[in-house]
């Protein structure tokens, strides 16, 4: 087990938290996510929600992190 997410799992947990909301999104230039939301998707899961899509829906929004939100950044504009 890694210590932190994957770059693939990692995409995958965001998406999650986010609730696909970067969906086609495609320039980042001048734009960071930074915060609890990128933290969150890089530490470990417990096992019993990191199986499936839903499992992580439940931890990220019902047991973990029912109040976070998502930090982005513009810079340089």
């Amino acid at each position: 087990m890694y210590s932190i997410a994957s770059p693939e799992e990692f995409k995958k947990r965001f998406k999650v938290f986010t609730e696909r909301q970067f969906k086609g999104w495609r320039d980042w230039d001048n734009m960071v996510v930074v915060g609890g939301a990128v933290a969150a998707c890089l530490l470990p899961v417990p096992e019993e929600f990191a199986g499936s899509i839903a499992g992580l829906q439940d931890y990220y929004h019902d047991v973990a992190y029912t109040s976070s939100d998502i930090d982005v950044y513009l810079y340089k504009l």
